[in-house]
């Protein structure tokens, strides 16, 4: 009599363990998820098109910061709104750009992947001498990457094209960064003006920003 009873509770406890097995490996996977990898999937390549994915920003958040962003619905190389950048002047310290929702994990497409985005020139553009470009990291770190890029616009659209790999790490005050310290998880694409003084703001417009590899659109953020 026992014999049945003892075999139908080792085959219950053998089922229990089973279920419990089942269950820790799947918390496990799902740990084991890389956090980047599950933003990414929510597709960046619909960014602004239905749903908000970005803002803009500028730093340092005050009204005298020397550098503006805004959208100007007047001014469109691929036929939407381009970003406008005006500037006071030399405006080394102070970044304006678009601060994006889902983080870009680019680690592993810096090789032939490059940053490209078409600009502008506005009123008395014709004063820049060069744009800085900065990729942040996010949401925990904000170490940035830096390229610049001497300008020559006028009022025709031009196409800018940077490899990731030109980009250098910005050292922190006081000591200096290795580059295995950026990470390349990047949630902000920012600008800096170099410019002349003026007796007033300088402008220019920037549009279909996009990370492109091997001349394919790898992310869309305009």
């Amino acid at each position: 009599m026992l014999r049945p009873v003892l075999v139908t509770f080792l085959i219950a406890m053998l089922s229990s363990f089973l279920i419990f097995s089942l269950y820790r490996n799947s918390q496990g996977i799902k740990e084991g998820f890389d956090a980047l990898a599950i933003q990414e999937s929510s597709n960046i390549n619909r960014c602004g098109a239905h749903v908000k994915k970005f803002e803009l920003r500028s730093y340092p958040e005050t009204a005298d910061s020397g550098l503006t962003i805004g959208i100007d619905e007047n001014e469109s190389y691929s036929g939407g709104k381009a970003v406008r950048l005006s500037s006071a002047g030399y405006t080394e310290r102070h970044y304006a750009g678009i601060h994006l929702y889902l983080t870009l994990d680019l680690g592993r497409h810096l090789k032939k992947t490059a940053l490209e985005f078409w600009i502008k020139g506005g009123e008395r553009s014709s004063l820049i001498e060069g744009l800085s470009v900065y990729l942040r990291e996010g949401p925990v770190s904000d170490k940035m990457v830096v390229f610049f890029q001497p300008l020559k616009i006028d009022k025709d659209w031009k196409r800018v094209s940077i490899p990731l790999e030109k980009f250098s790490l910005i050292a922190e005050e006081g000591r200096n960064l290795k580059d295995r310290e950026f990470r390349w998880g990047v949630q902000e694409v920012l600008f800096s003006v170099a410019a002349v003084d003026s007796n007033g703001p300088v402008e220019l417009f920037i549009d279909d920003l996009k990370m492109i590899k091997e001349g394919k659109v790898l992310y869309d953020l305009s």
